[in-house]
């Protein structure tokens, strides 16, 4: 625990595999409900953020997501291929 914050310790990874998302795809938003890494299921509990990044005629989507244990997520759609990723995570460490 940092003594002078009292938070607890967060561990960074990059990540960089791909993963099955469950999403909502409506009105031009995509809204990822939870995705599954490895043989594990995560519930996302709240979207923090959202970007797009142009790759020639397609778009990256970037979305910030903290599960239900508070552990933070950046997952990557891509519109070339219809695929996701993850890119990383910050977790208690």
């Amino acid at each position: 625990m940092n003594k002078c914050s009292g938070s607890k310790r967060m561990v960074y990874q990059s990540i960089g595999e791909p993963i099955q998302v469950y999403a909502l795809f409506e009105k031009s938003q995509i809204k990822p409900l939870h995705f599954k890494w490895g043989q594990r299921v995560y519930k996302i509990a709240k979207v923090t953020g959202r970007w797009r990044v142009p790759v020639g005629r397609y778009k990256l989507h970037h979305f910030g997501v903290l599960d239900t244990q508070d552990n933070f997520y950046q997952l990557c759609y891509s519109e070339e291929d219809f695929s996701w990723t993850l890119i990383q995570t910050w977790n208690e460490g």
